[in-house]
């Protein structure tokens, strides 16, 4: 069997281990520091030669850790460094073996025995080897007479062999561009763990930290896109989030060239902007899911997956491929089969990130991913070809809500709950909320509630999470959203649960609601008002509870689609009309923008 070597593994291995070294030194500082201020305390307050002595063996003790420390450290720091020699010297061999096949190709063409042949050579970088073999042909795309061929270079980012001196110049920037941005990554994450308190500044760490100016500087002469160039400043500038921004645009620019929609700016450029919107989200999500099935997260704003979409895309791989990939695709059953009791828990690897509203993401079981990036490429899709009048709106199919930890059900019903009790906390949205199963009943729960109601206003976040961490309210969840296979879209449609279209003007807390705008579920105007209250205090047409038909034509188009069959979802009704306002319950929606995955 051959054995297939991967330089960018062997290179990642090389920089955990050069991590592992940092965070075992800044571990053994805060030790020390921790356990010689508490010696130095019982010393200065007892003097009995037995407490000495115990103080003492202390002191001798982290000597002894020391050592063992610096050992641990040395060793660690000697592996990464022969591990990153290890992936230059199989990059290198690489190269010069791709720079004798060009040139050979140059001179003589490759027929189509010799393509064959570099099937067995070449892989996508991070891919399987089944996936990289197919790759092979479509990669060599000869010009004869023009003295030039599509790139070969594992890793490289050059569009064009020209000579055999460009390529190596060219290869070298690329080279050293991706080795300051993992440089660059390496700095942040140390940052950041140094501001969480996770690890504790050493020389060591303080020396790698005082480089990041200097390779701020050496991406900003090697960067030549001039929105990137500003982001790398906001990142010199100290701002937390321009780092991922950066790393996002540079995934963008990789997908345009695989022939994704990414949307143009208002020159009719690729965007660019680093946003985490649903065109960049979809196109991430399914070159995962083609690249690497097994591994689908979602993530823009990672080093891993700029490197996974740069090398597919200097491969050759193609919009055109992987649209053809996913029409042979069926909705699959999740990954992670779940109990009630994981309602709520569901681990963090078996999550995927999809684009809310504003660009930020939610996140849902990886095979509901998939579905959703479907969905978002079926309606760009559409939308090349639908009258104006008809085309949908792209983010009326983001996320409003998906997977919801326990602690945040606890935080839902809290609210829920203390408003339908005593209205304490005035207008909110909680009128909804299942009730999760507490360890310790629902009714010594709702007497903690109550008597907690002020922290509740004051910040409902912390007082679940503190609830919940303590053991008070401990339990499992019972919403369909806790098992991270159901998703709320944002289609804005008022076809179901509390909502009013108003007969005439309102006027409500100073604030005056005019007649024909909608107020509760669906509201896009003026202050938002509960739902209840909506239906409660105001008048005009609309449904009390859990009824509708979808009235918003991106809710009616998924449903024409055999959505369940197609994309693996299926809305939430409900059996028969509770009551009624105007008469209609065309589908009997419960909650028009709720859909579980259901394949």
């Amino acid at each position: 069997m051959k054995m297939i070597v991967d330089p960018d593994r062997i290179e990642e291995l090389g920089r955990q281990l050069k991590n592992f070294s940092l965070d075992i030194e800044g571990m053994y500082r805060y030790v020390h520091d921790m356990v010689t201020r508490l010696v130095d305390a019982v010393d200065a307050k007892y003097h009995e030669s037995y407490v000495r002595a115990n103080t003492r063996a202390l002191r001798e003790a982290l000597g002894t850790l020391r050592g063992n420390t610096e050992t641990a450290s040395r060793n660690l720091q000697d592996l990464s460094r022969y591990a990153l020699e290890s992936a230059q010297e199989y990059r290198a061999r690489d190269s010069q073996l791709a720079r004798l096949i060009a040139q050979s190709s140059i001179k003589f063409g490759l027929n189509f025995d010799m393509q064959k042949a570099l099937s067995g050579i070449y892989r996508v970088t991070g891919v399987s080897t089944s996936i990289g073999s197919k790759f092979a042909v479509r990669n060599l795309n000869i010009k004869l007479g023009t003295g030039s061929v599509t790139a070969l270079l594992a890793g490289g980012s050059i569009p064009v062999l020209t000579t055999g001196a460009a390529v190596v110049d060219m290869q070298k920037v690329g080279k050293k561009q991706q080795e300051a941005m993992a440089k660059l990554d390496e700095i942040i994450r140390v940052e950041r763990k140094i501001a969480a308190g996770e690890i504790y500044p050493t020389y060591h760490i303080a020396k790698l930290l005082s480089e990041k100016n200097s390779v701020i500087e050496a991406l900003l002469k090697y960067e030549e896109n001039a929105e990137m160039k500003k982001t790398l400043m906001m990142v010199k500038n100290g701002d937390p989030a321009a780092w991922g921004k950066y790393i996002t645009q540079k995934v963008q620019y990789y997908l345009h060239e695989v022939g994704f929609d990414i949307g143009t700016d208002k020159n009719g450029n690729p965007l660019l902007d680093g946003l985490f919107g649903p065109r960049t989200a979809s196109a991430v999500i399914l070159m995962q899911y083609y690249l690497d099935g097994e591994n689908v997260n979602g993530r823009a704003d990672d080093l891993k997956t700029l490197e996974l979409i740069r090398n597919a895309a200097m491969q050759g791989v193609t919009f055109k491929d992987i649209k053809e990939y996913m029409s042979q695709w069926k909705p699959e059953s999740p990954s992670y089969a779940v109990s009630v009791k994981d309602n709520g828990y569901i681990p963090v690897e078996h999550l995927a990130r999809i684009s809310t509203m504003n660009g930020g993401y939610d996140l849902i079981q990886k095979e509901v991913a998939v579905a959703w990036a479907k969905l978002i490429q079926d309606v760009l899709e559409y939308n090349k070809t639908a009258k104006d009048e008809d085309k949908l709106k792209l983010s009326a199919f983001t996320c409003s809500d998906g997977y919801r930890p326990y602690v945040d059900q606890v935080r839902l019903y809290a609210g829920y709950y203390l408003e339908d009790v005593a209205k304490l906390l005035g207008t909110s949205n909680y009128n909804i909320a299942a009730t999760p199963k507490f360890n310790i009943g629902e009714k010594n729960a709702h007497e903690y509630i109550k008597q907690h109601v002020n922290e509740f206003k004051k910040d409902p976040y912390k007082f679940a999470e503190n609830a919940v961490s303590s053991g008070i309210l401990s339990g499992y969840g019972t919403s369909n959203h806790g098992y991270g296979l159901a998703i709320d879209f944002n289609f804005g449609d008022p076809g179901s649960l509390f909502y009013r279209i108003l007969d005439k003007d309102h006027e409500y807390n100073g604030y005056i609601y005019k007649k024909g705008q909608i107020v509760g579920h669906g509201q896009t105007e003026g202050p938002p008002i509960d739902p209840l209250t909506a239906y409660q205090k105001f008048s005009g047409k609309g449904y009390n509870y859990g009824m509708g038909k979808a009235l918003k034509k991106e809710t009616r188009w998924l449903a024409a689609q055999d959505p369940q069959k197609t994309y693996g979802f299926k809305p939430l009704l409900v059996n028969k009309p509770i009551s009624e306002d105007e008469g209609n319950f065309e589908n009997n929606y419960k909650e028009t923008w709720h859909w579980s995955y259901a394949p």
